[in-house]
Order: structure tokens, then C-alpha cells, then sequence
């Protein structure tokens, strides 16, 4: 007599399609492979000639193979089962879950959790804000230190178009003393000045 699946909904034998696994002997992956079909199954042990079909394997639990043989790989588990549910038609669903219990929700954990997270968010906000007022304080002392240097340049320019026009001035001044100088006749020992004492050149020369 062929094997047959023991998974729940299931009684395939070995076919051109289908292949069938004993239970492995290794302890802990036999309890795995238990466990996965007490899902559908509550209180199943299993025996020397339990075996499961391919069909409850997914595709990366086999080993690629010439002959197109499907070749179970040592650590594969199976998660493929039918779930029969209330008032519904069997449907297949994989089973994530290998050796963990499914845990229960706790509606007071989910609240502690949301609130730690909107904490941690104002936190951060906070933080962020923090750093844009800093920032913003930065660019304001640096946008006076722009203005500041923008006066003392524009003072600068204005000192050095002073020194300019007063350079203009000296040099006008001088050029101006100088002609002065070369028509002017200097005697030694004669006042400068008291040539305007006498009527004319001629007789301030002779006195």
C-alpha cells in the first residue's frame, strides 16, 4: 500500500508530480515537522510510515537536481498547510511560525508601545527644532557681521576719497608755492617785504 500525506485535506501518494517525505529522524526537526501538522491536526503523533507530499514544502526547501527529482534539502520544514475555517472552504496558507507559539495580542502592550513612540517623536522634534533655532541664530549673527564689514568698507572708501581730494589739494599747493618762489628775488640781509616802503624798485635798490 503506497503512502499517503498525512497533512490535514491531503492523501497524495508519490506521483510524476508529487513527492513524498518520511518524517525525519533528527529529534528536533521531527518535533518541527509535528508541530506544523498539529495546526491542522491538534493532538497528531507521528509514526515509523508518516510521511507529507511536496505540496507543503515552499520551492527554496528544494535542491535543484538533473533529473528534475525534487530533492527535500536536510533542514527543509514544512509550512504549506489547508486551514479549515468557520462558515468558509479549506484554503491554503503557509505557516511562518516553526517552533514559536503564536503570541497573543495585548491591547495595553500596543497602547505602551504607540505612546513610547509618539514620545520619542516629540523628542526628536523637539531636537530638530532645537537645532534650527541654533542655525537660524548662526545665520542672523553672521548676516550682522556681513552688514558690519559692508560699513566699515563703505567708511574706508570714503577716508580714502578724502586723502585723495587732500592729496589733490597738497599737490596743487605746492606747485603754487613753487612759482611763487622762482619769481620772487631773495636779497640777504634785507627784510623780505620792505621793498613796499619805497615809490619804486629802481630807488629801494639805490637806498
Amino acid at each position: 500500500m503506497p503512502s499517503r500525506c498525512v497533512a490535514a485535506g491531503c492523501s497524495n501518494t508519490s506521483s510524476e508530480s508529487v513527492s513524498v517525505y518520511k518524517f525525519p529522524k533528527q529529534e528536533t526537526l521531527l518535533k518541527q515537522w509535528t508541530k506544523q501538522v498539529q495546526r491542522t491536526r491538534a493532538n497528531w503523533v507521528p509514526t515509523a510510515s508518516s510521511t507529507l507530499c511536496s505540496k507543503h514544502f515552499e520551492a527554496d526547501c528544494f535542491e535543484e537536481t538533473p533529473q528534475y527529482k525534487k530533492v527535500l534539502k536536510p533542514n527543509a520544514i514544512p509550512t504549506i498547510f489547508k486551514r479549515s475555517l468557520v462558515g468558509t472552504s479549506e484554503t491554503e496558507t503557509p505557516s511562518t511560525s516553526t517552533d514559536e507559539p503564536d503570541e497573543e495580542i495585548n491591547p495595553t502592550t500596543i497602547l505602551t508601545d504607540i505612546k513610547s513612540f509618539r514620545q520619542d517623536n516629540k523628542q526628536q522634534l523637539r531636537e530638530i527644532k532645537e537645532e534650527i533655532s541654533k542655525a537660524k541664530i548662526r545665520l542672523d549673527e553672521a548676516e550682522e557681521r556681513i552688514v558690519n564689514a559692508e560699513e566699515r568698507l563703505q567708511s574706508m572708501e570714503e577716508v580714502m576719497e578724502e586723502l585723495v581730494k587732500l592729496q589733490s589739494q597738497l599737490e596743487t599747493q605746492s606747485d603754487q608755492e613753487g612759482r611763487a618762489r622762482r619769481n620772487n628775488i631773495r636779497i640777504y640781509s634785507v627784510a623780505e617785504g620792505s621793498e613796499n616802503k619805497s615809490p619804486s624798485m629802481i630807488q629801494f635798490v639805490k637806498s
